[in-house]
């Protein structure tokens, strides 16, 4: 009996021994590095198919003895796929200095994404301020190419001024979709309009019965943009945002990304506002 024992014990440690290990990250090659912004950069990595990431999601970005921080998917190719990161702390500064031909570590995918279904024969909005446009890029691609007649494609983006409008020129030119710009302040170069993106929500000419609207920026931004939709008539189960907080393990299990019931990492960071109003109105949370 205790060598059966032992031959199951055995077997069981074999197969976790096989399983992949979710804290251990997988080296990947960065084959292209581009200048964003003067404080924001995209790296892009070979082997998406071994990851198959979804719009909305995010890895777990590591550099060797500088730390782990959580980054969406700015693009996924059929090859490749690209992270955009902004200069902020000690790991994104380190990730920001990552030279082609390196490598990075890498965890995930992790986390809920941006509903596509939701987009079925429906009108499209999309609101991003600043960074926020990153994780709503492949998103934006994706719709880009679906066929006209399924519904109207409007996109409102924002940034504190212009030489920190990301992927600018790739929004002019994204087929079928209506792009709206605002810069919070101008030089005499900017041509567009000047004030917050919430201020462009009256130009948006649809029918809120049959809209839903994906919203990502800082969480202000968000909360008046989705409050403005609802006000207007909008379904808050049609309103998606994404949230950004300090998640750390990924996995559910640190806590430190807590977020009401939710743990950002694995319930998020893509909610429906229809489950995050109430949460978005308490103060530090």
């Amino acid at each position: 009996m205790a060598a059966k024992i032992n031959q199951q014990i055995q077997r069981r440690e074999l197969d976790d021994m096989q399983q992949e290990n979710p804290w251990l990250p997988t080296n990947f090659d960065v084959i292209n590095v581009r200048q964003d912004a003067p404080d924001v950069v995209t790296l892009t990595f070979a082997g998406q198919k071994s990851l198959q990431p979804n719009a909305g999601q995010f890895n777990m970005l590591n550099v060797f003895g500088r730390g782990e921080v959580p980054i969406s998917f700015s693009a996924i190719d059929e090859n490749t796929f690209s992270h955009t990161i902004k200069s902020v702390g000690h790991t994104t500064t380190a990730l920001c200095r990552t030279k082609m031909g390196e490598k990075i570590g890498l965890r995930g995918p992790f986390g809920s994404q941006w509903s596509l279904a939701a987009t079925k024969n429906k009108d499209v909005l999309v609101v991003a301020g600043g960074l926020g446009i990153a994780p709503l890029m492949p998103l934006l691609r994706t719709l880009s190419l679906r066929n006209p007649a399924e519904g109207r494609l409007e996109l409102i983006s924002g940034a504190r001024s212009p030489e920190d409008f990301l992927f600018l020129q790739e929004l002019v030119d994204l087929p079928n979709w209506e792009f709206h710009s605002v810069v919070d302040r101008a030089d005499r170069s900017w041509v567009g309009q000047v004030g917050m993106v919430t201020d462009l929500l009256p130009r948006v000419a649809m029918d809120s019965a049959r809209s839903v609207a994906f919203i990502c920026g800082p969480e202000v931004m968000m909360r008046h943009t989705a409050l403005g939709l609802v006000a207007d008539g909008w379904n808050a189960a049609e309103i998606f945002i994404s949230m950004e907080r300090n998640m750390k393990c990924a996995l559910g299990l640190c806590g430190r990304c807590q977020w009401g019931p939710h743990f950002v990492c694995r319930h998020g960071a893509v909610f429906s506002y229809a489950e995050s109003a109430e949460l978005l109105t308490v103060k530090g949370l």
